[in-house]
């Protein structure tokens, strides 16, 4: 007991312990990574002369990268002004909490002449009415990486519970003669309505430390717990039954970035953040 009181304070002192702005369990909802054809994908559209589906400099340097396909915008052959990638219908009902989040890359020449991108929105009503979603933009590196820094951008309550939810990236092209703008592995989340119970609050504890993610269980373990751990995009990374008060699951392997953590049953569950340095 004396052991588990320790692990509790050392986890306070250190900020390490299940952060205040706690996120409940995500599912991916839909995925895209465009690699199925050069075409674009169902139900996807583009202003024409504009997107495009490219090969070439495919995605990686990022966990989950799919290289291959990537979405292509070039600010030298593109049609001027705005233009803009619609994604297809996607479906958030029984889901709350909606996230977007892709990897993209912005090359070093994209911006010479002003080409930038100049919104990303969303839309339940068929394209009606879109909505700004705020974030920010990778650098002008020619690096691919997760936009937004890495963190899934998080919707208003409106996308949520949705029968058509839809995207769009709007690109404003002034002409360089060189530089383009790439997407690729785009995936939408939310966390499920139906079916499961949320864990109390007080009752798990994840912390990181020690180049390790550790999970403690503030009551008596009367049955096995299972313990899930994900990356940003909602890949897991590591599974296993936990039958103790306290579990430490290495993360050496591990990226620096932030994490799930699902520790739970098949009645209910808790889902921590942490960061893996």
């Amino acid at each position: 007991m004396k052991k588990l009181n320790t692990l509790f304070a050392l986890s306070f002192v250190f900020g390490l312990i299940l952060w205040s702005n706690k996120a409940l369990a995500q599912t991916v909802i839909y995925t895209q990574n465009f690699d199925a054809n050069y075409a674009l994908p169902d139900g996807w559209m583009a202003s024409d002369s504009s997107w495009k589906i490219d090969s070439t400099n495919s995605s990686t340097g990022y966990t989950g990268a799919s290289g291959l396909n990537n979405m292509d915008i070039s600010a030298s052959s593109a049609r001027l002004g705005y233009d803009t990638l619609f994604s297809s219908s996607i479906s958030t009902v029984g889901y709350s909490s909606i996230t977007a989040i892709w990897a993209a890359r912005n090359t070093t020449h994209f911006s010479d002449s002003g080409s930038t991108i100049a919104a990303f929105l969303w839309s339940v009503n068929g394209g009606t009415t879109w909505t700004e979603a705020s974030y920010t933009e990778n650098a002008n590196n020619s690096t691919w990486a997760i936009d937004n820094a890495g963190t899934a951008i998080a919707l208003p309550a409106g996308a949520a519970n949705q029968a058509s939810l839809q995207f769009a990236w709007v690109a404003k092209i002034v002409y360089t003669p060189s530089g383009t703008y790439r997407i690729d592995d785009f995936n939408v989340g939310g966390t499920s309505t139906t079916g499961i119970a949320q864990l109390n609050d007080n009752s798990v504890y994840v912390y990181t430390g020690n180049s390790a993610i550790n999970v403690v269980s503030r009551n008596a373990v009367n049955q096995k717990l299972n313990v899930e751990v994900y990356d940003i995009t909602g890949t897991s990374v590591s599974k296993a039954t936990m039958n103790n008060q306290f579990m430490s699951i290495n993360a050496s392997n591990l990226s620096s970035g932030i994490y799930f953590v699902k520790v739970g049953d098949e009645t209910q569950s808790s889902v921590s953040k942490v960061f893996v340095r």
